[in-house]
């Protein structure tokens, strides 16, 4: 026998990875050199305990239908000598029918002599000691509604926002400059005078006036390209402007969304968070998955949590879905496919939920705990980056192992091949022995049932180096 000095004998190595935790979508790192846990692509499945649990799911609120499809809802809280805490949704339907419902009890009914030609801004406001909804478009005027009868208030200005700051209703209007405000106490008075109405004039290259705000007790002006402070208090000679902050990107007016003692909304560039002195961007891994230009996005704040309808990448596209952000931990997930006209938040004397309008919008929807999308199961979908694990060179996968309450299918993909294998769901650990051979590797769990519980994924890797 012969032997060659020259020849080494390559040693059998090992490489185990654990999946900690399962974690969000994040694509502003390469697979290889980002943390391998960060998700390529999740829907459905909540992420917020590291591991892969079924999302809320959206049922019925009530068994009653509107007349006709509505595109629009809004959260009317009125109380009344006569009946108590009457609580109410309105809806406006595609033809610009107003429709509303007690929270409590009875049907949807139209209310009479209240239509638009363009969906308007709604505010609650407790006029001359009654709870009253002000009601006003561009093209239609300002209308207040105290659920019985309608009254026109053909002195405001063409209106498209508004809100309620120290009993006076501030409104950004047509054109986009100027700040409008009324009397005191009198959302019907709009005549200009240092005792009465009177309006400010924004003119920088901050640009159109999109949303005004009251939070912390000022007023916050949101622009096209940035956000303005006004102290208004009592008298009007003492009020005051500051500018504070300036964005790179459009803001987008629906997703301005007052969260406690933050504001969130969505610009071009991403997402920002604004404490009432300077926004800062978050959730920078989402550049690329979100679409930032998507101007029907728009948020409600929920029991601690941010709803936002939104649109997210999917293949060659985007598709409309549900974004759900922690608040408090910043964990996020999204439910994609919900075909999400309107959502509105009901904080009333005897409720508080959340209410969507979706699916053929004749009916009204709110969150429950079980995972179906309208009464019917969703898929979940959790699929890693594609990565080597720092091993530049041929490895084979020798085992995957993990715990799944539910059934799940396991694709393992490998230098642009997939391999699937199904694994029911248990109380006991799970274990893949694959044997397949290559340079990168990624995963995605996909399941179909609705109480998802997948946790502890680990992978072992056998190479010779």
């Amino acid at each position: 026998m012969v032997v060659r000095e020259d020849v080494k004998i390559k040693r059998q190595r090992s490489l185990s990875v654990n999946f900690g935790k399962f974690g969000d979508v994040d694509l502003k790192t390469d697979g290889n050199v980002g943390d391998t846990s960060a998700a390529e692509y999740s829907v459905g499945f909540d992420l917020k305990s590291g591991a892969l649990k079924g999302g809320v799911g959206l049922e019925e609120l009530w068994s009653n239908t509107i007349a006709e499809k509505c595109v629009a809802i809004w959260f009317y809280r009125k109380f009344d000598q006569l009946h108590g805490a009457s609580d109410r949704i309105i809806a406006m339907s595609e033809s610009g029918q107003m429709y509303e419902k007690r929270l409590r009890i009875g049907p949807f009914y139209q209310i009479s002599g209240l239509s638009f030609t363009q969906k308007p801004e709604g505010v609650c406001y407790n006029y001359n000691g009654d709870d009253v909804m002000i009601f006003a478009s561009e093209e239609d005027g300002t209308f207040i509604y105290d659920g019985v009868s309608v009254t026109s208030v053909p002195s405001a200005p063409p209106i498209t926002s508004a809100c309620i700051h120290y009993e006076r209703l501030f409104v950004t209007v047509a054109g986009g400059k100027t700040l409008w405000f009324s009397d005191d106490f009198d959302p019907t008075n709009w005549s200009v005078s240092l005792s009465e109405a009177g309006f400010i004039d924004l003119v920088d290259f901050r640009g159109e006036m999109l949303k005004v705000l009251s939070f912390l007790d000022y007023l916050f002006v949101f622009r096209s390209y940035g956000i303005t402070r006004i102290s208004a208090y009592g008298n009007q000679e003492e009020f005051s402007v500051a500018n504070l902050f300036t964005s790179s990107g459009k803001i987008l007016k629906n997703s301005i969304t007052v969260c406690g003692d933050r504001i969130l909304f969505l610009a071009s560039d991403g997402f920002y968070s604004f404490n009432g002195l300077n926004a800062v961007k978050i959730l920078g891994g989402l550049d690329g998955f979100v679409d930032y230009s998507y101007e029907q996005t728009k948020g409600q704040y929920f029991d601690g949590k941010v709803y936002f309808k939104t649109s997210i990448k999917k293949e060659d596209g985007f598709i409309d879905a549900l974004m759900i952000l922690d608040v408090s931990s910043g964990r996020y997930y999204f439910i994609e496919g919900l075909d999400i006209a309107d959502i509105q938040l009901i904080d009333g004397r005897l409720a508080y939920d959340l209410a969507f309008l979706c699916g053929d919008g004749v009916k009204i929807f709110h969150l429950d705990g079980i995972g179906e999308k309208l009464g019917i199961p969703y898929n979940k979908i959790w699929k890693s980056k594609v990565g080597d694990f720092g091993i530049r060179r041929i490895k084979n996968l020798e085992k995957v192992s993990l715990f799944t309450a539910t059934d799940i299918t396991l694709e393992i993909e490998c230098d642009g091949k997939t391999f699937d294998f199904s694994l029911l769901g248990s109380a006991e650990r799970k274990v893949v022995r694959p044997n397949i051979r290559g340079y990168k590797f990624g995963f995605k769990i996909i399941c179909e049932e609705e109480n998802a519980d997948v946790s502890a994924m680990s992978l072992d890797f056998g190479y010779y180096g």
